[in-house]
């Protein structure tokens, strides 16, 4: 509601996307928004690796609660094919196929190669990891990416027991 009212600049991104719950949710709102907005058109962009975590090598990721307790590891948190997320998508949201673009692999591959002219009105940073939030982050502040007014939402800011030097807290 927020982005379109404002009329924020730019589509919406989702990086992690493991059950496809929230990508079905923000697609249902973009779809049901676009319905009453004089702003149409916004894309959905979903990016993840679909292999899961990638290999902990980050001194804090490493040294994180969620890691040394074993609750995260490589590979955890694989969840639907990137075509299977697409048909969730749509049958749940009724979202056009063209509005959903699907970057599959590691964020420090995909995001790098958006488009210069990409912004995002609204991003769902669903990294879990410092390192993967930082390979998120980094690209999308440094190439302006973030319309100005975005609104930035933060999965797991409370993991690893909120402490400010893990996860998406710290990278941030």
């Amino acid at each position: 509601q927020y982005i379109y009212g404002a009329e924020v600049e730019g589509d919406v991104a989702e990086f992690g996307t493991q059950t496809g719950f929230s990508s079905s949710v923000l697609a249902a709102s973009i779809s049901a928004f676009d319905g009453f907005s004089k702003i149409t058109g916004k894309k959905l962009h979903l990016f993840d690796s679909f292999e899961g975590f990638p290999a902990i090598n980050n001194e804090s990721d490493q040294a994180s609660p969620q890691i040394q307790s074993g609750v995260w590891g490589e590979g955890f948190f694989k969840g639907l094919s990137a075509e299977q997320l697409v048909l969730n998508i749509i049958s749940a949201s009724n979202m056009p196929l063209e509005l959903i673009e699907v970057y599959p692999g590691w964020y420090s591959d995909t995001v790098p190669k958006l488009a210069d002219s990409s912004r995002f009105a609204l991003l769902h940073i669903d990294c879990d990891l410092y390192q993967s939030t930082m390979d998120v982050l980094d690209v999308c502040f440094s190439k302006n990416y973030i319309s100005t007014g975005a609104m930035i939402c933060f999965d797991d800011w409370n993991c690893n027991r909120a402490m400010p030097d893990h996860g998406e807290r710290k990278a941030w």
